[in-house]
């Protein structure tokens, strides 16, 4: 492993990616919020606020094909059916 810790660039990139992370978070907040105020302002009625529509969405539930498998073919060796691996660098 690499050790980056006397790198001040590093540092920096760190510092940024997560004063980004904590930006998106605190903007998917607000946003919910947002959308709470103006569920209420519309009393729960879809809604047109300027060139923008408020509409009630809701979507069925995702089918869990593991619990399908698991209950009714308990023996069904699945790795026939794995897709690729995912690679990709993460950040803690």
């Amino acid at each position: 492993m690499k050790n980056l810790t006397d790198s001040p660039s590093a540092k920096n990139l760190v510092d940024e990616f997560f004063q980004n992370k904590q930006g998106i978070e605190a903007s998917e907040a607000r946003n919910k919020e947002i959308l709470v105020e103006l569920t209420r302002l519309s009393e729960g009625e879809p809604a047109q606020i300027g060139n923008h529509k408020l509409t009630y969405v809701e979507r069925k539930g995702s089918v869990s094909y593991a619990t399908v498998v698991k209950e009714h073919l308990p023996g069904l060796d699945l790795e026939a059916y794995r897709g690729k691996p995912s690679a990709y660098f993460q950040l803690k």
